[in-house]
């Protein structure tokens, strides 16, 4: 149980995520509020030095200065790599909302836990599941009758360049995803590395960027409604919306959040149609909805049948830390829960035990 309003672990962590990702639904429409004769560099320019600011702030409010250079040394270059990666995805998403119908582009980057199943096979050798298979060639196939429909006469080039954006954000997206879970295990061995730096990394790289796509910080002035419009999206919509997202991953399974994530497929869009500011064709709206019904299936096939993902639960005083264990017990137990190898033991995390049979211990459902 957590202490806030005596909520098991998983419900608190389902309310940590609708909260984050109820917050980050906003950020399509505010988006779509700033004033078109604002360039898209500019935009960049604002909303992201803002939000590293904003983390940038965070960081050094909650951490000790004694702590920075240990937490630098384990960053290390993989963690400024990974800044790098979240940079350019962060760029090409922002981009893809600008340039394309906001309803396909979040239908297209809401793939991309797809590509990082991919992407997980490629440098994790993890097994891409036959169900995960069928959905990704299901989305790949939307996503081309997509594609196909903003090509024509009718179609507006920015169009077609917004969804390439959106098609690219999914599959740096899938590969930031990937390379997260590489760098904590492979380079670091398991130790806690704290990835706050890489949206400080994230937030300088798009502001450096942004220059080259045109940025003209004093064509928005403080007096501007606009300006003010990306100070919420930089430090009140993006800064807890995310970091609400990732803290509700300690306590509910990836395939969960995947799923809650569909809220922002749905309602982003709804707000920017009933603020009037737009109106996607027949044929984007058919290959959309059949991305969102495939996704949803795949998050809830795996919910239900795919079990050993949802075995880890967050530290809890009432259970045994891992580090208790020896060696040979947690080999027998990862056999009995599949051999899983995307959840580890670690220092952050416990085995939710409600008793032990033959020395290994035995699951509690969360």
């Amino acid at each position: 149980m957590t202490p806030l309003l005596n909520l098991s672990n998983h419900a608190y962590g389902t309310l940590l995520c609708v909260l984050g990702i109820g917050i980050l639904t906003t950020d399509s429409l505010l988006l779509r509020l700033v004033e078109e004769d604002i360039s898209n560099g500019t935009v960049l320019f604002y909303r992201y030095s803002f939000y590293g600011i904003t983390v940038l702030s965070y960081i050094t409010s909650t951490t000790n200065s004694s702590d920075y250079i240990p937490m630098m040394k384990k960053f290390g270059y993989s963690g400024c790599l990974l800044g790098l990666l979240l940079g350019v995805f962060n760029l090409l998403f922002t981009s893809a909302l600008q340039y394309t119908y906001i309803s396909i582009a979040l239908v297209i980057i809401s793939s991309n836990s797809l590509f990082a199943a991919f992407f997980s096979y490629m440098l994790l050798g993890e097994t891409i599941k036959l169900y995960t298979a069928v959905v990704m060639v299901i989305c790949l196939s939307a996503i081309v009758y997509i594609f196909n429909s903003s090509i024509g006469p009718d179609s507006s080039p920015s169009v077609l360049v917004g969804n390439i954006c959106a098609a690219c954000t999914a599959v740096a997206m899938g590969l930031y995803l990937t390379l997260v879970r590489v760098v904590d295990r492979r380079y670091h061995k398991g130790e806690h590395v704290n990835l706050l730096p890489c949206h400080v990394i994230c937030g300088a790289f798009i502001t450096l960027a942004s220059f080259a796509l045109g940025a003209a910080p004093g064509a928005v002035h403080v007096a501007h409604s606009s300006f003010w419009f990306l100070v919420v999206m930089g430090v009140l919509v993006l800064p807890p919306s995310l970091g609400l997202v990732t803290l509700s991953l300690r306590y509910i399974p990836a395939p969960e959040v995947s799923l809650l994530y569909l809220l922002e497929t749905v309602l982003g869009p709804l707000w920017v149609a009933l603020a009037g500011f737009e109106s996607p064709p027949p044929a984007a709206l058919l290959g959309g909805s059949v991305v969102v019904a495939a996704l949803a299936a795949h998050s809830i096939w795996a919910l239900l049948f795919d079990h050993a993902a949802s075995r880890v639960a967050p530290v809890d005083a009432a259970y045994g830390d891992a580090d208790d264990m020896s060696d040979d017990t947690q080999r027998k137990f990862r056999s009995n829960v599949g051999n899983v190898d995307e959840e580890k033991v670690d220092e952050n995390y416990v085995l939710p035990f409600e008793s032990t049979q033959d020395g290994v211990p035995a699951m509690r459902t969360l």
